[in-house]
């Protein structure tokens, strides 16, 4: 997650006080979700601060719904912005949210005053009404920053989606693919530890990388071993990394979690693996090929045309890597994108 400052000229030397909060980024079919005050004209990203106990995910969600009705679930921690005015450093964490759902709104007293109300508008208008941040220099200080920030938040959105455009993506699952019954069975070893990898498979996958050029996004319960930097979190995710760095490979990305206690607790991790696939595909609209590497039948049609399944007796195989080459053929799923505007 990148991080960014914003110095306010009337800032202090030293801060003596903070407020963190969180801001939104909602998308559907090109269209951002603002809030519009009609009593003074402002444009905002949804957002605001976090009461005492909560997560920035859980603050995000409430804001989101209080000031617009509507339920997001928030999918990608992409930015933290710190903002120093006069003795307040403020921190904001943004999210990317996928939209979930219409709620009810629950301003507060002064929104009510100010005439909030949600707004979708087309992405590139947004930001250009946030590129206008010097006019209001003049007039508004308050209103100048606050354009400010959104627009240096939208544009580290374009940055941010701009440099994790993936082109072809393998879906990649680790147990039954990467290691097999065979093969921990031979090393007296139980593929249910999830804690081997077979060094020959992991050769097999980086041809067939090599091959077609494609990024790996991991969904795998092995996910929940990196951080949201993709960092190894454990002894056995960098045990992985190290093999794919040895093959000149890395984990690009990893799927959304969708799981619940019921499915962890009786790892039945098959119920959502397509569900939490689709999500990450509709987040990542740029995508053009794909394939899902698994041993398990996900139980959905469109994943199944894209899909190897692996035997888990013996795991990745020289036939496998044929069918995924010719898999990756496959349809185009690009969609347009949005240009940034010169700032104003």
């Amino acid at each position: 997650m990148r991080e960014i400052e914003i110095l306010g000229d009337n800032r202090f030397d030293t801060f003596t006080k903070t407020r963190d909060g969180c801001r939104a980024i909602i998308i559907k079919d090109g269209m951002i979700l603002l809030t519009h005050e009609t009593n003074t004209g402002w444009w905002l990203l949804p957002g605001g601060g976090m009461e005492e106990g909560e997560t920035p995910e859980e603050c995000c969600i409430r804001e989101v719904e209080e000031e617009t009705g509507a339920i997001v679930r928030p999918v990608d921690r992409f930015l933290h912005v710190y903002e120093y005015y006069e003795e307040y450093r403020y921190g904001g964490y943004c999210f990317i949210c996928e939209y979930v759902g219409q709620g009810q709104m629950k301003p507060t007293e002064a929104e009510i005053r100010r005439g909030i109300e949600p707004k979708w508008i087309p992405l590139q208008d947004a930001i250009d009404i946030f590129s206008k941040h010097k006019s209001y220099a003049e007039t508004s200080e308050e209103q100048r920053g606050s354009y400010f920030r959104e627009y240096t938040v939208l544009s580290e959105y374009m940055d941010y989606v701009e440099s994790r455009k993936f082109k072809k993506v393998i879906f990649l699952d680790i147990d039954g693919v990467l290691n097999s019954n065979f093969w921990n069975n031979d090393n007296q070893k139980e593929i249910s530890e999830g804690k081997y990898i077979d060094p020959e498979k992991v050769k097999l996958l980086s041809k067939l990388v090599q091959k077609t050029g494609a990024s790996l996004v991991l969904h795998s319960g092995w996910r929940f071993w990196f951080d949201s930097d993709l960092k190894p979190a454990r002894p056995e995710a960098e045990y992985l990394a190290n093999l794919l760095k040895n093959e000149g490979m890395a984990i690009a990305g990893i799927t959304p979690d969708l799981t619940t206690e019921e499915i962890r607790k009786t790892k039945k991790f098959s119920k959502v693996k397509a569900d939490e696939i689709l999500l990450w595909l509709k987040n990542h609209p740029d995508v053009e090929k794909w394939l899902v590497l698994d041993d398990l039948e996900l139980h959905n049609e469109e994943i199944a045309k894209y899909q190897v399944m692996t035997d888990p007796e013996c795991g990745l195989t020289e036939k496998d890597l044929e069918k995924a080459c010719e898999i990756l053929k496959g349809k185009n799923m690009g969609r347009k994108s949005h240009k940034r505007p010169k700032d104003s």
